[in-house]
């Protein structure tokens, strides 16, 4: 990220920022990524303003600010994508040992390779989402089997009938029964909470 720690900025010597300016113009603009990831000039004009009410910037001053809000900009979403992407070549890593037992031309097709990708993308949603919320209990990667559950699955060398007929419907039993489990839980949890609210109500 560019810094701004009081220097003069460019060539442009009215360009000044004392440190408590260079940092509030930075948290500024680290909040507002939260907000969005695009940059508009009416937004970076905005954005100033709101981040220097009190000083006069002529528009050569304005120009070189609205250069180091979008320099600041792009290396965010640099690092945003830096990071998924180490995500995802991590996971791919891990779960390689997986992938060299499949037959990849039989079972990958495209309509698998698709559902594979929104398995790997809910399995991030949801993990997103319990380190966002320190109530949440382990994520459960099995709720996502609905995804791939009808997928013809092929091994290397074709030795193993992974696809029985049979053996997929009992799958399917199985885990709905496990779902319908889950589900009485949860509402039995719910009802326990119900009861305890309402009876410390005065």
């Amino acid at each position: 990220m560019a810094q701004y720690d009081g220097h003069k900025m460019g060539d442009d010597k009215s360009v000044v920022l004392t440190q408590q300016e260079s940092t509030t113009f930075q948290t500024f603009l680290k909040c507002l990524f939260f907000r969005t990831r695009q940059l508009t000039k009416e937004i970076i004009i905005r954005y100033i303003k709101l981040c220097f009410p009190s000083k006069k910037l002529t528009p050569k001053s304005i120009s070189v600010l609205k250069a180091a809000a979008n320099a600041a900009y792009r290396s965010y979403r640099d690092a945003l994508r830096s990071g998924l992407e180490n995500i995802a070549v991590h996971f791919i890593e891990d779960f390689k040992c997986f992938f060299e037992e499949i037959d990849e031309v039989a079972t990958f097709t495209t309509e698998f390779k698709e559902a594979w990708q929104t398995f790997m993308s809910e399995c991030l949603i949801k993990m997103i989402e319990e380190l966002l919320d320190d109530e949440k209990k382990l994520v459960k990667i099995t709720n996502l089997d609905r995804l791939t559950l009808d997928y013809d699955i092929y091994n290397a060398g074709n030795i193993l009938n992974l696809n029985d007929e049979d053996f997929k419907t009992l799958l399917k039993k199985e885990l709905g029964n496990e779902k319908k489990k889950i589900g009485i839980k949860q509402n039995y949890c719910n009802l326990i909470e119900d009861a305890f609210f309402t009876s410390t109500i005065v």
